[in-house]
């Protein structure tokens, strides 16, 4: 069942929202780019039992609030920051406009505790030009029955 998107924003459980009449809909809250990092596709991501490293990455620069994305793999960062209680979960979709592009991305489940950034990896086919604060997804908030809660490495208590 998904969270009325008001509900999320009243108990702050996203938080740093600029704008709730442009932000908040009917089944998820728009959210809002902050940063860019180009991922090095030349690099290497390592996946163990005990820990993950990442490729390297490259921070993008704007200028006068705007970048241009050339084709290429970036790490996308939301203004937007959430504290997700026992009881629910939330997932990234992208809005439609971004697709309509040519581009896609890939984003994740957001366990219930996950206390911390958004972000999802944006994939540039055709490159784009895009503007700080820009709304490129949207989050939707589900009820679980979880058992289990968020204890891992990317949690924001987990992190260095």
């Amino acid at each position: 069942m998904i969270i009325k998107p008001q509900t999320i924003a009243d108990e702050q459980i996203i938080s740093n929202i600029a704008n709730h009449e442009e932000q908040v809909w009917v089944h998820g809250i728009d959210i809002t780019l902050e940063s860019i990092e180009m991922i090095d596709e030349n690099s290497c991501n390592e996946l163990t039992l005990t820990s993950r490293t990442h490729a390297q990455r490259k921070k993008i620069i704007f200028v006068d609030n705007k970048t241009k994305l050339n084709i290429g793999t970036y790490d996308i960062v939301f203004n937007e920051k959430i504290e997700i209680p026992d009881w629910m979960c939330a997932v990234i979709y992208t809005r439609s406009t971004v697709n309509r592009w040519g581009n896609y991305i890939t984003t994740w489940l957001y366990d219930a505790w996950y206390t911390w950034i958004l972000w999802w990896v944006l994939h540039v086919k055709i490159p784009i030009v895009l503007e700080k604060w820009v709304r490129l997804a949207q989050i939707v908030f589900q009820k679980t029955q979880t058992g289990k809660t968020y204890d891992w490495i990317y949690n924001k208590t987990k992190t260095a």
